[in-house]
């Protein structure tokens, strides 16, 4: 998924009010992210897959119940 100079602004969700992803290789540039709310877990991303990378953004407001109200980061480790 690749977004670039997007507005993400006053959403609301029970995860990831402004994007909820499960994929590999994601690229946020430029992009704005506005007082988004979640009920449970971060009001900005919820992510799962791999190798994100987030550059040139503005994360503002962005709100949560429980959780991260911008990121939450999942290490996985496998044997």
């Amino acid at each position: 998924m690749t977004i670039t100079n997007c507005i993400f602004e006053n959403n609301n969700a029970i995860l990831g009010s402004a994007i909820y992803n499960a994929g590999n290789n994601n690229q946020i540039t430029n992009s704005s992210f506005n007082n988004n709310n979640a009920t449970s877990g971060t009001g900005f991303i919820a992510n799962k897959g791999n190798n994100q990378t987030i550059s040139g953004s503005i994360l503002n407001n962005n709100r949560a119940d429980s959780y991260g109200g911008a990121f939450i980061i999942r290490v996985i480790t496998r044997k």
